[in-house]
């Protein structure tokens, strides 16, 4: 009987970077992809969701760059991602960073939260 180490894991992962790091769940969420540089912003629905990144629907004509932010109204974050791959209306996000929009924002952050707020998933914010 083999028994899979950290190291054996390492090594699998390293030698097929392609190997998913974490198990990811089928959802069906809308989202909004942003562009806070240049406040552009796109609706998208989450298909595949994990803790280390995601795979969304979009226009296939949308060409993402490669760290746009992934807003969850559902569970109101933004994640700061880094564009892994995109082809044919799809594209796979490594998730950075995590920005809690309920609580108050940092100037920043302001843009983000206001597009939380108008999503039509966000709860109330006291």
């Amino acid at each position: 009987m083999m028994v899979e180490t950290d190291i054996v894991r390492e090594l699998q992962v390293a030698d097929a970077p392609w190997l998913r790091q974490a198990p990811r769940q089928r959802v069906l969420f809308s989202g909004i992809l942003a562009r806070p540089a240049s406040r552009c912003r796109w609706r998208v629905t989450i298909r595949e969701l994990s803790s280390r990144g995601a795979q969304v629907f979009l226009d296939p004509a949308l060409r993402v760059t490669d760290h746009p932010v992934l807003i969850i109204p559902r569970h109101g974050v933004a994640m700061v991602t880094r564009k892994v791959w995109q082809q044919a209306g799809r594209a796979g996000f490594e998730f950075r960073q995590a920005i809690d929009l309920a609580r108050p924002a940092t100037p920043e952050e302001h843009w983000l939260r206001q597009l939380w707020l108008e999503a039509d998933e966000s709860p109330a914010v006291m």
